[in-house]
């Protein structure tokens, strides 16, 4: 029974992320997470190659590790985007957090996805998001208000949106109010309304998803 099913996303400190100064770089994008295949990193690489025929001084900064890490470097070689591509392995929450605060946006291409929490981090300090519309990520991010969704795959669209980023306005109190939604006080809250009306009804068999 649908009607027996609730849907909680995880849930990040915002305060932490809002103490951190805002600080965009022109022309500096980041992307974060583990280095494998569902993540599309090569996507991203591709439309920065043609980006960077029009704007040579772009940045792409990629955070995490993983196995996709040799096929990744050999690309960036190919493309020979070593001084536009790079790839900083892991690193720690505060080195994450200051590139993160000084990115024109967030690039977010992963699917299948159960929920990003990248995304939420970044709308937590101001920085919007380029994404695929695919769900869940298109039941946060909304078009032109919170960053920029791109038909699946559709690279060209990725390096156009790159390259015009700095002619679009996003609002900063925009973001982080949507961030607001996602506060782990709020997503607490939320499971504790939920238990509440399971003891009180009894039904100790409904299922949730915490995803």
């Amino acid at each position: 029974n649908k009607h027996n099913i609730v849907v909680i996303p995880p849930g990040i400190k915002i305060e932490k992320y809002l103490s951190m100064p805002r600080k965009p770089e022109d022309n500096m994008f980041i992307m974060i997470g583990r280095l494998e295949r569902r993540k599309h990193y090569e996507h991203a690489i591709m439309a920065l190659k043609i980006a960077a025929r029009y704007r040579p001084d772009i940045k792409l900064l990629i955070i995490g590790d993983g196995p996709l890490k040799p096929y990744l470097t050999q690309l960036v070689k190919r493309f020979s985007l070593e001084k536009n591509v790079f790839l900083l392995g892991a690193v720690d929450e505060r080195t994450k957090l200051d590139l993160l605060s000084r990115a024109r946006a967030l690039i977010h291409l992963g699917y299948p996805e159960g929920f990003g929490i990248a995304i939420i981090e970044a709308l937590a300090m101001g920085v919007p998001v380029i994404a695929y519309n695919v769900p869940p990520i298109n039941e946060i991010i909304v078009d032109r208000i919170h960053g920029v969704l791109i038909e699946k795959d559709c690279v060209k669209d990725i390096a156009r949106t790159l390259i015009n980023l700095n002619r679009m306005d996003f609002r900063y109190n925009t973001l982080i109010e949507r961030a607001r939604n996602y506060d782990i006080g709020r997503i607490a809250k939320r499971f504790g309304i939920l238990y509440k009306r399971i003891i009180a009804k009894g039904n100790y068999g409904l299922r949730f998803n915490e995803n």
